[in-house]
């Protein structure tokens, strides 16, 4: 299956209802006259080489009708290159791939869209994907992120939050943090900690207290570490 084919999460979620068939779908919302979100759960039960293909989508209610379009749009790209990642994955041939007679061959995937209590002016998802490819031997582990401005619908990048004059001491908190939790899994010295620059992080979330980091499976620790989190108090920034 061609990831082309999927353009946003919202022309993939209409076409994937269509082609798949059996989709179970449940929404959650508190509809308030403040803008909100409504998230979507969506389980296909047919796509070739899975064994399970879960995901989540969501929209904006409650918001003006530019800022609601940017921001969906933004939400459907977040989702997008999660969900059409795996699809790329589906094996072109049936036959071989019937996941219930070979399950021990197929994989899986399984993304959520989770809403994080943050700012007021933000809505703030955390993404966690859990994605074992068919016939991989070892699965996929990411928690991805997405701060979108309610005024303008606009994503929020970190370096808005965290200013260039500010990022030397956000960075040497990060790569300490890092290190120490390297340090107590005894795969580095506390006191040596890793190469990480503004750019390389790209989850993170401005939460009560401080800005959450999230670092994928392998991205800054070995894979038995899995996703590594750390948190950097609102004095850093």
């Amino acid at each position: 299956m061609s990831a082309g084919r999927f353009a946003l999460i919202g022309g993939l979620t209409a076409a994937l209802l269509l082609m798949f068939g059996a989709v179970v779908v449940s929404y959650r919302y508190v509809n308030q006259p403040t803008p909100s979100l409504s998230i979507a759960h969506h389980s296909l039960t047919q796509v070739h080489g899975y064994s399970a293909f879960s995901f989540d989508s969501a929209r904006t209610v409650n918001m003006a009708k530019a800022s609601q379009t940017a921001a969906d749009r933004a939400i459907a790209r977040f989702v997008d290159i999660e969900v059409s990642q795996a699809l790329q994955d589906e094996p072109a041939g049936k036959s071989s791939t019937d996941c219930s007679k070979t399950s021990s061959r197929c994989g899986f995937f399984k993304q959520q869209l989770q809403e994080q209590s943050c700012s007021d002016e933000y809505f703030c998802l955390t993404q966690p994907v859990e994605w074992l490819p068919y016939r991989a031997n070892d699965g996929h582990a990411s928690v991805s992120t997405l701060v979108i401005d309610k005024a303008t619908g606009n994503r929020v990048r970190l370096t808005d939050v965290v200013h260039a004059d500010l990022q030397p001491d956000f960075l040497r908190k990060v790569r300490q943090d890092v290190a120490t939790q390297l340090g107590s899994a005894g795969t580095r010295a506390k006191d040596t900690p890793p190469d990480i620059s503004i750019e390389d992080i790209t989850s993170w979330l401005p939460l009560p207290g401080g800005i959450d980091v999230w670092f994928a499976k392998f991205a800054v620790a070995p894979g038995a570490l899995g996703v590594i989190r750390v948190h950097v108090p609102f004095a850093y920034v």
